[in-house]
């Protein structure tokens, strides 16, 4: 059951970073813009490139999840 909780955590903050940093801000702030990239707005708008590392962030999450819970278990028992 702590699996779980840990990876629903995960899980909503990889969501809100997808949602609302990449989508949100980088794609459509040029402040946040890498200096001489100016000319590149079609490449900063592409939504696939986030939802691609959201996938790949999410693949880690099951790992860290999994590992978070076997150290609580091994912290509980000790």
């Amino acid at each position: 059951m702590q699996v779980l909780h840990v990876f629903i955590l995960f899980i909503v903050v990889n969501l809100f970073d997808v949602i609302v940093f990449d989508f949100g801000v980088f794609c459509y702030s040029k402040k946040l813009r890498i200096a001489g990239t100016a000319d590149m707005d079609k490449e900063y708008e592409n939504y696939l490139f986030h939802v691609k590392g959201d996938i790949k962030g999410i693949m880690l999450g099951n790992v860290i999840s999994l590992l978070s819970v076997c150290i609580i278990y091994i912290v509980s028992i000790i």
